[in-house]
């Protein structure tokens, strides 16, 4: 024979009670995340170990290759909030990921070394105003509209997830590379085999500078030398281009240029 549960004495919360608890909870939580700048603290304790950069890595070059990359995907995230804020513009959190983003885009156009810590600053108060967003559902009368609205939020994060972790990864690489304080060497493919890079977009390279002796992959041979111009002694320049052609699917609309304007958090 067991002894009573003395808990089958208390008497349950009703709904309105439970509902008031949950609500409360969430907010809190809301709030908190919202607040926070430090979310790169959150994900180094979730991944746990930082894995060793190859050599390769850690080339002058490829650190100027990564910092374009995160703008390349920060204009995918600007793409995502701008849909959302024309979904929902009276939304006051969503304005707020949008002015957040805005500065990081804007600092991340510099293309500039000593702008990298700067960055991991803005993208963390970036990524912790869109978790706020997640947490801060927009209610609509269109369910499937909802739906979507959440699919682009959990997009936008994952993309300023990558961002914040790809500018914090080279914030700490950065004193370990070679010459990333020159600019002529973040840029000199002269001599270089590229085949062992990850590259991605030939656009990815626009003003950097490569000769004869320069290897390229398969893939990017033909678009080097048709998007490059001789600039004397065998040395050629690749063509500038808007930032947002970054992108590995191809050109991005470019009527959007990158300014110095500064946008209040």
């Amino acid at each position: 024979m067991t002894r009573p549960d003395h808990g089958h004495n208390i008497t349950p919360m009703s709904d309105e009670q439970l509902d008031h608890i949950l609500a409360s909870a969430s907010a809190t939580l809301t709030s908190t995340v919202k607040n926070s700048t430090d979310v790169n603290v959150l994900l180094g304790r979730l991944l746990g170990i930082r894995p060793d950069k190859s050599l390769a890595a850690l080339q002058p070059f490829m650190a100027r290759i990564r910092l374009r990359r995160i703008l390349g995907e920060l204009y995918r995230a600007e793409v995502l909030t701008e849909s959302l804020v024309k979904i929902a513009p009276d939304s006051e959190i969503l304005a707020s990921v949008s002015s957040a983003l805005r500065l990081a885009f804007v600092k991340a156009c510099a293309d500039n070394f000593e702008d990298v810590e700067d960055l991991v600053h803005l993208l963390n108060v970036a990524v912790a105003r869109a978790l706020a967003a997640t947490m801060s559902p927009t209610e609509t009368n269109d369910t499937l509209l909802e739906g979507y609205i959440s699919a682009l939020l959990r997009a936008l994060v994952i993309a300023l997830g990558r961002c914040l972790s790809w500018a914090s990864d080279l914030a700490i690489d950065l004193p370990h590379i070679p010459k990333a304080n020159n600019e002529i060497a973040t840029r000199d493919l002269c001599g270089v085999d590229l085949c062992r890079h990850e590259i991605g977009s030939i656009q990815m390279l626009y003003n950097f500078i490569w000769d004869e002796k320069t290897v390229w992959p398969a893939a990017l041979e033909n678009q080097a030398r048709n998007k490059s111009d001789l600039i004397g002694n065998g040395i050629y320049r690749i063509r500038s281009m808007a930032p947002f052609q970054f992108m590995a699917t191809g050109s991005l609309d470019d009527r959007r240029v990158c300014s110095s304007s500064s946008v209040s958090l």
